[in-house]
């Protein structure tokens, strides 16, 4: 799926081309890369987020919380530009900081799954979950709980489905879960119960009186016999539409 660049917070960072003299911070450089994502230039966006990724600048980074996410961009920048080993450590290493599968995994899970599907003539399902409001943590409380409340919500979810359900992060405050042998009626009720468990977490430690609650947009296939990438696509639109409907809500395909 094709993914919005956030809007850059500095307007003239252009000059990152001509060498490693910019003084454009992380998350303007990760921006950079995503726009170059966008214009299909995956190899210009990974030299654009390798010098972040470094020893010395990886530590600076990680105390402000901002490699996970330059990861998840970066791994995204070797997928597509067909460096799938090269994506796979950045991903695992993605992956230790965090403790959340990211989209590599379920990219290299998905079409194989719904090929199983299709033979077998079995469901499979997709959900994609989106943390309402997230932008509003970050900003009045700080980006260090922002992440945490990242990590919170991707533990509540694992532990609200269950095997062999695969549950990853898309990136920024995006989730997928991908749902084996789940019909159209069970996935809305997994889904259903992925939208209580964050709502009744105890939030009150970690945000104060901000609640925490997320939209989900749910795609099913009865044989296998989709696209991974038109499951992922019906899924966001639904995602989209529960959104509009006014969020903490599960939307599915029309019966």
């Amino acid at each position: 799926m094709t993914r919005t660049p956030p809007a850059s917070s500095s307007g003239g960072c252009a000059a990152w081309s001509s060498g490693p003299a910019c003084s454009c911070a992380p998350p303007d450089l990760d921006t950079i890369a995503r726009v170059e994502l966008l214009q299909g230039r995956f190899e210009e966006a990974e030299r654009t987020l390798l010098p972040l990724v470094d020893a010395s600048v990886a530590r600076r980074d990680a105390e402000g919380n901002m490699l996970p996410e330059v990861l998840l961009t970066l791994a995204e920048a070797q997928r597509l530009g067909g460096a799938l080993d090269r994506a796979g450590a950045t991903v695992e290493r993605c992956q230790a900081l965090s403790g959340q599968r990211g989209m590599v995994d379920v990219d290299a899970q998905l079409p194989a799954l719904l090929s199983r599907a299709e033979q077998r003539g079995e469901a499979v399902s997709a959900a994609l979950v989106d943390i309402d409001f997230f932008k509003r943590v970050n900003d009045t409380l700080s980006h260090e709980v922002g992440d945490l409340v990242l990590q919170r919500v991707a533990t509540v979810m694992a532990g609200a489905v269950d095997e062999p359900a695969t549950v990853a992060r898309l990136g920024g405050e995006e989730f997928v879960v991908v749902l084996p042998g789940a019909g159209a009626q069970e996935a809305v009720a997994r889904g259903e119960r992925i939208r209580a468990a964050v709502q009744s977490n105890p939030w009150s430690e970690l945000t104060g009186e901000l609640p925490v609650t997320v939209s989900i947009g749910v795609s099913s296939t009865p044989d296998g016999r989709i696209t991974s990438a038109a499951l992922l696509s019906q899924a966001d639109r639904n995602l989209c539409a529960a959104k509009r409907s006014g969020r903490n809500r599960v939307l599915a395909d029309p019966s």
